[in-house]
């Protein structure tokens, strides 16, 4: 099993060259100053925009506190930041939930809530959500498999939302 994705952090690397062209905004301005080391700035850029719902600020939050990256670790934090960002499709939230699941970090091990964060992952399109899906699927009897498979159909972000899941 991988570790939680840093995804939403590392994919915004070519966001720097829009802040050299004098293109950048609050997002962007939170990748720089991330990538610099200078992590209270960076969480100052994306909790406001992520309290405004913005999914990959969301996100970065939820990285920022899983791994303590200018935060105190928190994994009831990150759970609840990848919650808000999973339930705008963002999959490596999704992931990310699937992994707290399965190592029962800041929420309870749950291989069938794993299994169902995982496809949700990858069913928006990552790959290491299915190959994670598959990985907890040879440890689940197939009454658990089917109760995540049901899980992830009947999912909604509003449940989400909710606190539901």
């Amino acid at each position: 099993m991988r570790s939680i994705t840093r995804a939403g952090l590392v994919a915004f690397v070519l966001l720097m060259g829009f802040s050299r062209l004098g293109i950048a905004g609050p997002f962007e301005q939170g990748v720089v100053a991330f990538q610099q080391g200078n992590y209270m700035t960076a969480f100052r850029f994306w909790n406001h925009l992520a309290k405004q719902g913005d999914a990959l600020s969301q996100y970065n939050l939820g990285v920022m506190f899983y791994e303590g990256y200018g935060v105190p670790q928190d994994y009831a934090d990150a759970a609840k930041w990848f919650r808000k960002a999973a339930a705008q499709g963002n999959s490596d939230a999704q992931r990310n939930l699937g992994v707290m699941y399965y190592e029962g970090n800041g929420v309870p091990k749950d291989n069938v809530r794993a299994h169902m964060w995982f496809n949700l992952s990858a069913i928006n399109g990552n790959n290491n959500g299915a190959k994670d899906r598959n990985v907890v699927a040879k440890r689940m009897t197939f009454t658990q498999i089917a109760e995540a498979q049901r899980l992830a159909r009947e999912w909604t972000p509003t449940q989400e939302l909710q606190g539901r899941h």
